[in-house]
C-alpha cells in the first residue's frame, strides 16, 4: 500500500494542471505507484455513469494523495475524488477540498 511519503523516485514531468485528465498526469510513474493507478482507473471506468455530465465521488487513494502532495499539495486525511469521463474512455479526476491551493500555485 502506498502512503504520502512514499518513494517516487523516478516520477516523469507532470503534464500540468491543464490537461484534459486532470492534475495527476506524468510522463512516467514508479512501477507501485502505475499499479495501483491502472486498478483505480479500472474501477472507475467500471463504475462511471453512461451519461458523461455525472460524476462520481470516492475517497482519494494513497497513490493519489502520494501524488498530489508530490505536486506540492498539502493534502487532508479524507479527501474526496471526482470521477467524470468528459468523452468515452477519458477520465477526468478533480479535488474540490485543494482548488484555493491549486489557484495559489498559478
Amino acid at each position: 500500500m502506498t502512503s504520502p511519503d512514499s518513494d517516487l523516485t523516478g516520477i516523469g514531468e507532470p503534464y500540468g494542471f491543464d490537461d484534459v485528465r486532470g492534475w495527476l498526469c506524468f510522463a512516467a510513474l514508479p512501477a507501485e505507484i502505475q499499479r495501483q493507478e491502472d486498478q483505480t482507473q479500472n474501477f472507475d471506468y467500471e463504475r462511471r455513469h453512461w451519461r458523461p455530465s455525472v460524476h462520481r465521488t470516492r475517497p482519494a487513494t494513497e497513490a493519489e494523495k502520494a501524488l498530489l502532495t508530490y505536486l506540492g499539495f498539502t493534502v487532508p486525511e479524507d479527501l474526496e475524488t471526482i470521477v467524470t469521463y468528459p468523452s468515452g474512455g477519458i477520465r477526468r479526476r478533480e479535488w474540490p477540498a485543494l482548488a484555493k491551493q491549486r489557484e495559489a500555485m498559478t
